[in-house]
């Protein structure tokens, strides 16, 4: 399932008919260039004179981008998520913000060093080690000495068969588990005296349900934003009981449809919700809550690919009025302007979306007598209510999840586990992008995608 921008034909063919040449010649106008965009938006924050985010844009020079890769990639991202410029200033329109990201990318990707093509050979060493955390099979083997891997048709076709090839969990277990951060489930942090419901058997329960879900997405050869929005996942007795699902029983997991448009994809998944969550008494609350800055942040990282803000030290300090028995969602909302909201307000809004899981993942629409209000604003002002409006519009920003979830996996391939805890590195990201122009014919299909991002990737640090 995947969500299409509206199209109007109609009114774009009517728009012709009656405006004035002159007035279509200006809207046609070339954009402006992205010194004249970073000036007029950016520089007012980040100069010289107040450095915000440690980036003096009057420093740097962005008709040579590539002479600042690392500076500019970060731009990028922040770009193409729509995080900046801040929530209340001056923004872009459309057109500029994506005439400025392609001029930016462009430039870059001129800068970047060469990358050699891959050997058949490698092709197949490298997709081994990627899907399979092993060696090439004979298949592979023959068709790298073949001299044909390197076909579009073929080299597809061989990726489509590793995925639906049982060995491809080691993809599941590797990356995944690891870049969504399942594998810390088990050692979250909970209390069988405040949260008895949760215990060993529901936070495998909720990693299986995750595991099997992301390796039916790969199987299938669906695209990586089907992630987030396919409408089912698989479920045993006791997992369903625990979403309110009384029709399923026995030990074994099968795969349901969800029976409404609030549950979609990893976003409302046990797994996610729960280690987003204190399922304990937390400072500075004296009960079990939902965090506003860790499903934020959760969202913020893994789909739009930029950090939060750097919070301020003691920011909300001990002294802060908190109150014990409240949510800290609920809170958040009267956080102080100074401060706090200045930072805060520029993600925390997209925890407010998924207030209606509770921190077991369990639909809820009241705090005891309370409705919840789960309505949140982006930075760029578009305003969503619940799960199935947040969603919608995060795939507004589809691009910055496709080029997160690219440079995620080559990071991957190319340093295993140990490269996910790194952040992306400006040297990876031209042979991001050039993946993504050739697995765009193919809808972004995972087969197309690794294998576009195989070919493309830069050979791994000996």
């Amino acid at each position: 399932m995947s969500i299409a921008p509206a199209t109007r034909v109609a009114a774009v063919g009517f728009a012709v008919a009656v405006v004035p040449a002159a007035l279509l010649a200006q809207k046609a106008a070339t954009p402006p260039a992205p010194s004249a965009t970073i000036k007029t938006y950016c520089v007012s924050c980040h100069s010289g004179r107040t450095p915000v985010g440690r980036v003096s844009f009057d420093q740097l020079d962005a008709r040579q981008p590539a002479r600042d890769p690392g500076t500019w990639e970060r731009v990028v991202r922040q770009l193409r998520a729509r995080t900046m410029p801040p929530m209340g200033s001056a923004r872009p329109d459309g057109n500029t913000y994506e005439s400025t990201i392609a001029a930016l990318t462009s430039a870059l990707d001129r800068g970047a060093r060469a990358v050699a093509p891959a050997t058949d050979r490698q092709l197949a060493e490298r997709l081994a080690t990627l899907i399979w955390s092993g060696e090439p099979d004979q298949p592979l083997r023959d068709a790298a000495a073949n001299g044909t891997l390197r076909e579009p048709q073929v080299l597809q076709a061989q990726v489509r068969r590793m995925l639906g090839d049982e060995k491809a969990a080691a993809l599941v277990s590797g990356f995944f588990d690891s870049w969504l951060s399942l594998d810390q489930l088990s050692a979250i942090k909970r209390d069988s005296k405040v949260v008895p419901e949760l215990d060993d058997e529901l936070l495998a329960a909720f990693r299986r349900e995750t595991d099997l879900f992301i390796a039916s997405q790969l199987r299938d050869d669906d695209s990586p934003l089907d992630l987030w929005t396919a409408d089912y996942t698989f479920l045993n007795e006791k997992l369903a009981r625990h979403y309110g699902i009384p029709t399923i029983s026995g030990s074994e997991y099968r795969r349901v449809t969800w029976a409404g448009p609030e549950r979609a994809g990893l976003l409302t998944q046990g797994s996610v919700l729960t280690l987003t969550s204190y399922p304990f008494n937390a400072y500075p609350v004296d009960q079990p809550t939902t965090s506003p800055a860790q499903r934020a942040k959760w969202v913020l990282t893994r789909f739009l690919g930029v950090n939060p803000p750097t919070p301020l030290p003691g920011v909300p300090g001990p002294d802060y009025p908190f109150e014990k028995h409240t949510p800290l969602v609920k809170q958040s909302r009267a956080f102080p302007a100074t401060p706090c909201v200045a930072c805060h307000r520029s993600f925390f809004p997209l925890s407010y979306g998924l207030e209606n899981f509770d921190l077991l993942g369990r639909w809820r629409d009241n705090y005891g007598s309370e409705p919840i209000d789960a309505s949140g604003t982006m930075v760029d002002g578009t305003r969503f209510n619940g799960p199935e409006e947040l969603l919608r519009a995060l795939l507004e920003r589809r691009d910055a999840f496709l080029n997160t979830i690219t440079e995620r996996l080559m990071a991957y391939a190319a340093g295993g586990e140990a490269a996910l805890k790194e952040g992306p590195t400006a040297e990876r990201m031209p042979a991001v992008r050039a993946a993504l122009r050739e697995a765009e014919t193919r809808n972004y299909a995972w087969s197309a995608l690794i294998a576009a991002m195989a070919k493309a990737s830069p050979a791994p640090a000996q």
